[in-house]
C-alpha cells in the first residue's frame, strides 16, 4: 500500500540543544530567558502590464527586545527560528497577490546567577539587515528567487569593530 506525503504528518518538531561546561571545579551557573517574538514577512506581487512588481515587507522588533534585556546585563546568545509559521495568501486585485507569513523567532539570553540582581548594562546589540543582491521572478501561482548571499565582508567588518556574531537568521526575503 502506497502512502502519500499528505498522509504522513509528524506531531513533533525536534531540536538538538548543545551546552558546554568548563572543566574546572566551580563553573559559573547561568539563568536563561527565552523570549518569543513574532516576525512578519509579506510579499506583494503585482502582475500588471510589463514586468511583475514584487515588494517585500518585513517586521521584527529585534532592537526593542535586545534593548530590554541587554540593558540589564543579560547577554544575547542565540536567535532561533522555531520553524512554526502561519501563512495566508490571496488575490488583492486583478493579477495581484499578497502572501503574509508570521514566524516565531526566539531570542535566548543568559545571565550569570551571581549577578542576577545587578542590572548594570554590560552588552550592546545590533542587527544588520543584509539585503543580498538577486532577482525574483513571479507568475500566477509561482515565484522563484535567485540570491547571491555573499555576506563575508559584512561579518568580517563587524568582527574587526569588536562585535561578536550571534547568529545568521534566514528570513523569507533571503530564502533561495
Amino acid at each position: 500500500m502506497a502512502v502519500s506525503s499528505e498522509q504522513i504528518k509528524s506531531q513533533f518538531y525536534g531540536v538538538d540543544l548543545f551546552f558546554e561546561i568548563p572543566q574546572h571545579p566551580s563553573p559559573e551557573l547561568y539563568q536563561y530567558q527565552a523570549v518569543p517574538l513574532k516576525f512578519t514577512a509579506q510579499l506583494n506581487v503585482s502582475m500588471g502590464f510589463g514586468t511583475p512588481n514584487q515588494n517585500w515587507g518585513l517586521h521584527l522588533d529585534s532592537q526593542g527586545v535586545m534593548n530590554q534585556y541587554l540593558g540589564t546585563e543579560w547577554r544575547l546568545i542565540e536567535v532561533f527560528n522555531d520553524m512554526s509559521v502561519d501563512t495566508s495568501s490571496g488575490m488583492t486585485e486583478f493579477g495581484s497577490s499578497s502572501t503574509t507569513s508570521v514566524l516565531n523567532i526566539i531570542f535566548i539570553f543568559e545571565k550569570s546567577q551571581s549577578r542576577l540582581n545587578d542590572n548594570t548594562p554590560m552588552n550592546e546589540g545590533t542587527m544588520i539587515e543584509y539585503q543580498a543582491p538577486g532577482s525574483v521572478s513571479a507568475w500566477i501561482g509561482t515565484s522563484t528567487m535567485m540570491i547571491d548571499t555573499n555576506w563575508d565582508n559584512v561579518i568580517s567588518n563587524m568582527g574587526n569593530q569588536g562585535w561578536k556574531l550571534i547568529t545568521i537568521l534566514q528570513t523569507p526575503a533571503t530564502t533561495t
